[in-house]
């Protein structure tokens, strides 16, 4: 590994890296019933949440697949989704086919927020310079001590963005950012999940709550987690010859497939007979070992 990019990608692990996320979607949830009404849509507890709260989410179909990934924040006048923003238009298309009777509108703001993430063990202490009020969402992100984001409307955001500078944070490109999101096991709608995957496949526990009662594509996920078992999972690899898209092997046998690559890591789906960390497997002609995924969690 050389170049630029490895410079940002210390930031990340050691200093405080600010990270352009404008190509996030947001989707604002108002209305008496949105708690409610959400709470029966998406995989984690809703209700629950207090002001100032959230979660990580599954949107599952029927057959538990995940159609989309949102973080939801609980504001006092409503609920903030954000999301890939290549999904965006189908999420708010396919929220909005369930509703009903309830007093729920949904609202696409994309146009008028943007996202900027604060990342690294020094990253509280550059964000003095951001004002009370700001949507931040706060976790050992990348398993860093903080890790923050910051939804605003963009003309602010520059603003933030030049006093977090002032204050010692370092813009980071996405090649860092995305090696570090691939070395911690956070797949990425889009990349690592996608419209057939399964909720428990990504190995994202986070996303899910098992005692909320029925949300659409509970079912599934009830049944997977009661019969304790899936044929495949999310998987780290290190090795040579790494690719997205590439087939992974082990003794001539098809085993599974990378999803996102960056150097001399990756992530990708294994069969659960070749899953275990430290297994021997082939890539595009290179072995590659089998990593276990860092437990990552996001909180607020």
């Amino acid at each position: 590994m050389n170049g630029h990019w490895l410079t940002e990608l210390a930031v990340l692990r050691e200093d405080a890296g600010l990270v352009d996320l404008s190509d996030r979607g947001h989707i604002a949830v108002t209305g008496e019933d949105r708690a409610r009404w959400l709470h029966a849509m998406v995989s984690n507890h809703i209700q629950e949440l207090a002001p100032g709260e959230g979660c990580y989410c599954f949107l599952l179909d029927a057959q538990g697949h995940i159609q989309a990934d949102a973080y939801v924040r609980v504001e006092p006048e409503r609920i903030l989704l954000s999301c890939e923003g290549s999904v965006t238009k189908k999420l708010l298309e396919q929220l909005d086919n369930f509703i009903f009777m309830d007093q729920v509108e949904l609202a696409d703001l994309s146009g008028r927020l943007g996202t900027m993430a604060v990342m690294g063990p020094r990253a509280a202490a550059v964000l003095g310079a951001v004002p009370e009020g700001v949507y931040m969402h706060r976790g050992p992100l990348f398993r860093v001590e903080d890790g923050f984001w910051i939804i605003a409307p963009p003309q602010e955001l520059t603003g933030w963005r030049q006093r977090l500078e002032a204050a010692g944070a370092k813009p980071v490109g996405q090649k860092a950012w995305n090696h570090l999101r691939i070395e911690t096991g956070i797949p990425r709608l889009g990349v690592d999940i996608g419209p057939t995957t399964l909720a428990q496949e990504t190995g994202q526990v986070r996303a899910m709550h098992f005692s909320k009662g029925c949300y659409l594509g509970q079912e599934i996920v009830e049944r997977v987690r009661s019969r304790g078992r899936i044929n495949r999972h999310l998987a780290g690899f290190k090795g040579e010859g790494l690719t997205a898209g590439a087939k992974v092997t082990v003794d001539g046998r098809e085993a599974g497939w990378i999803t996102s690559a960056s150097e001399d890591l990756a992530l990708g789906y294994l069969r659960r007979d070749f899953a275990a960390p430290d297994t021997s497997v082939q890539v595009n002609g290179h072995t590659a070992i089998v990593r276990a995924l860092p437990s990552c969690v996001f909180g607020w």
